[in-house]
């Protein structure tokens, strides 16, 4: 008998000690579903977040979309020959007048201004071209063309470049490069 009474305390002492470390495992777990519950709630957050960030982001592009298309027609309309230029001396846009003046091809758009054998004779637009940038002036001169016509042609920087270069002047540490451009245009007949 206290043979049995001695196993029955044994195996209520084994019982007690698993309980506990059930209840301890009870406790982590509802522990970790407690911080699980706390990240569902960030992600969801995270997510609304982005949410608002994409519908914004989606706005700014039809908004850029719609400016896009009226600096095309824009440029479709304009009478003048206007060739712009990044701060690289990579083409960037032309109008159909600079496109028939010049002898310009859709695919000449991203090339160097360098690299394009233009129906005008100026050997150093490219150095024009980099001190209108680097200076923020415009230049002005009579060039003329392999036909033998007179034009005038003014280099200048775009109203970005002068915005984007007084913010340089304020913050000389940061680089506004990307944002550069230069127009080329001429009245009468060229480039602006």
């Amino acid at each position: 008998m206290q043979s049995l009474v001695e196993q029955q305390e044994a195996a209520n002492e084994e019982l007690q000690s698993s309980s506990e470390e059930i209840q301890s495992s009870n406790e982590e777990l509802q522990s970790i579903n407690e911080e699980l519950e706390t990240a569902k709630e960030e992600l969801e957050s995270s997510n609304e977040e982005l949410a608002t960030l994409n519908d914004e982001l989606q706005n700014r592009n039809v908004e850029l979309t719609i400016l896009n298309d009226d600096l095309n027609n824009l440029l479709v309309s304009v009478n003048i020959p206007i060739l712009i230029l990044g701060r690289d001396l990579r083409i960037r846009r032309f109008t159909p007048q600079a496109e028939r003046m010049l002898s310009l091809i859709s695919t000449d758009v991203g090339r160097p201004i360098g690299d394009i054998k233009l129906k005008l004779n100026c050997p150093d637009l490219e150095a024009l071209t980099t001190q209108v940038i680097s200076s923020v002036s415009v230049i002005e001169r009579e060039v003329q063309d392999t036909e033998g016509r007179w034009y005038s042609m003014r280099v200048r920087p775009s109203p970005i470049f002068r915005v984007k270069r007084r913010d340089l002047c304020r913050s000389p540490a940061r680089d506004h490069g990307a944002h550069h451009t230069c127009f080329l245009a001429g009245r009468g007949s060229l480039i602006t």
